[in-house]
């Protein structure tokens, strides 16, 4: 689980989060922290809160190859998902699902 608020891990466990991670707590991104901790990545990334910076940690934290990072949160009006690793992105077949306007769609990277 990565969150700001340490006191939300404690209901994270109840559901079964095994890990917490505070983004301020490292002096590298999030996903980086990530990657480097679980060696290639997640099977499984989400965001929920509607931050396009977030929504790229998340996909950039799946694990290539089989990873799926499912956005949930709607990001604000004429936001976009960059990466700094677009190439990279689309050859790893990640599987991205994202939600819009209360529709799941999926896209394979």
């Amino acid at each position: 689980m990565v969150d700001t608020n340490p006191d939300k891990f404690v209901l994270a466990k109840e559901f079964g989060a095994t890990d917490y991670l505070n983004p301020k707590d490292y002096d590298k991104p999030i996903h980086e922290v990530i990657v480097a901790m679980t060696g290639w990545g997640v099977d499984h990334s989400f965001e929920c809160i509607g931050n396009v910076n977030v929504m790229r940690s998340a996909l950039e934290c799946a694990h290539r190859g089989w990873g799926q990072s499912v956005i949930i949160g709607v990001a604000g009006a004429g936001q976009e998902i960059t990466s700094r690793n677009a190439i990279s992105l689309l050859l790893s077949n990640i599987n991205f699902k994202y939600s819009y306007c209360s529709k799941l769609s999926s896209l394979t990277l």
